[in-house]
């Protein structure tokens, strides 16, 4: 059995203690050439949790480009065996970050 389908891990995180509503939202362009098919949504229950962000399906291919949805730097990368597995941490200049996970 392959691996099973591959999907992008999507949110953002607002750290900069400003109203989110201080940011342009017109900035953020959507983070893969996959597709925009939305698996999950932010705000989904779970059975133990609400769901802090997206998934994106990549419809079981691989190889795919992702992209920083802003200009900004990398500001922390994760990995773990458990919880999102990979992540990626990008900080922008008005202090929001959005992460990638897989």
């Amino acid at each position: 059995m392959g691996p099973g389908p591959a999907l992008l891990f999507f949110f953002i995180l607002n750290t900069s203690g400003q109203d989110s509503a201080k940011t342009d939202w017109n900035d953020y362009a959507w983070p893969t050439e996959a597709g925009r098919i939305v698996t999950s949504t932010f705000g989904e229950y779970r059975r133990t949790h609400f769901h802090a962000g997206i998934d994106i399906s990549s419809g079981d291919v691989q190889g795919h480009g992702v992209f920083a949805s802003r200009s900004g730097y990398v500001s922390r990368i994760r990995i773990s065996p458990v919880g999102y597995g990979k992540i990626l941490y990008i900080r922008h200049p008005d202090g929001f970050t959005t992460t990638y996970a897989h």
